[in-house]
């Protein structure tokens, strides 16, 4: 069926472009009907974007109406911005074959970039959704306390590198698996260069799975002068606003090597234990007699 249809669109394409092949004629000609041809694309795609943004606007205003609140928070308006501004791109990209066949060079730079910019729209896409998945886990009372910001983080930078990845195989016309070669080969320079990311990583997810913090809890680390509630655990720091008022910041995987008190537990259960020395006097103790004791 998409087999037919994809033929269906070449046959129509390169109708057009016969037709204006052959009624456009003289000196200048190739250079008129590329520009006529350019035009044509730009005004589809124009036309497609705004179809799109009005589908998308039917679908937001269904999306604001359901009883549900989650889909509100994964599907907003800039998730859907982002994606009506996809459509024109895979619609150029699939009228440069049947436009430009004949004009290998036009073809191959237009390519080039409407592919650029469909892996960075795809980029944008997932990068805001799983931000926006994000965002509905820190407004939920469940979810909120939970140090899940690094891991969102990482994945934001692993769909970021991907997609340079992508890209630079198409700018250099390779196949991404030689890309991924090379930089296999160079997996300790990389190391290197994302060392405090990778720890930051492994520590959020310890930190996460063992509920070791959250975000609200009162932690006290003496090495490092730290004594307050916690603000925020990101991928490369942790933030605690120390109880005058001044904002510490540490790296996530201190607080796995290292030892910190956490005394949420005992605000929560709304008392503490003492631990005092108390000191008596032996000679002051001794047996009480029955008078005592009836008087008692």
């Amino acid at each position: 069926m998409n087999c037919a249809k994809d033929l269906t669109l070449r046959i129509m394409l390169t109708t057009i472009y016969d037709f204006l092949a052959s009624n456009i004629s003289g000196g200048g000609s190739d250079f008129i009907i590329v520009g006529l041809l350019l035009v044509i694309t730009l005004l589809s795609a124009v036309l497609c974007y705004y179809i799109t943004k009005y589908f998308l606007r039917a679908l937001e205003k269904l999306i604001l109406k359901s009883p549900t609140e989650w889909d509100d928070d994964l599907i907003n308006m800039r998730f859907l911005k982002a994606v009506s501004q996809l459509a024109p791109a895979i619609c150029v990209r699939w009228m440069l074959p049947g436009f430009f066949s004949a004009h290998p060079s036009a073809f191959r730079w237009l390519s080039t970039l409407t592919s650029l910019y469909i892996v960075a729209a795809i980029v944008i896409i997932i990068a805001i959704f799983i931000g926006n998945l994000y965002n509905a886990m820190s407004r939920r009372e469940r979810t909120r306390p939970y140090a899940v910001k690094g891991i969102f983080q990482m994945l934001k930078l692993i769909v970021i590198c991907l997609g340079a990845i992508v890209g630079l195989s198409i700018v250099i016309e390779r196949s991404p698996i030689v890309i991924f070669t090379a930089l296999g080969a160079s997996a300790a320079v990389l190391m290197l260069v994302f060392k405090d990311t990778i720890l930051g990583l492994v520590a959020s997810i310890q930190l996460t799975a063992n509920k070791m913090v959250h975000r609200g809890d009162w932690i006290i680390n003496d090495k490092h002068g730290i004594n307050g509630e916690v603000l925020d655990v990101s991928l490369t720091t942790v933030k605690i606003k120390n109880w005058d008022n001044s904002v510490s910041t540490i790296p996530p995987y201190n607080l796995v090597s290292e030892s910190f008190r956490n005394y949420q537990p005992m605000r929560e259960d709304g008392g503490r234990r003492i631990d005092r020395s108390i000191y008596l006097d032996l000679n002051s103790i001794r047996f009480l007699s029955s008078e005592e004791l009836d008087a008692a």
